[in-house]
């Protein structure tokens, strides 16, 4: 059971990343991509602890 973890783990991941990919291309306003950006960015100043605060989005 411990084997497939990393397994299942990876495919979630990567089913996300697709997800994102083929909505950003569907999306003409980009607001789905936005609330993306804009959750990273609450979750990352929320974090415990802290990230580095060199730490920005391009």
């Amino acid at each position: 059971m411990l084997l497939l973890v990393p397994f299942i783990l990876c495919a979630r991941i990567a089913s996300a990343v697709f997800t994102i990919k083929a909505t950003l291309l569907t999306d003409p306003t980009h607001s789905f991509a936005q609330a993306v950006l804009q959750t990273a960015q609450d979750d990352i100043a929320n974090s415990s602890p802290p990230l580095s605060p060199d730490f920005n989005f391009q």
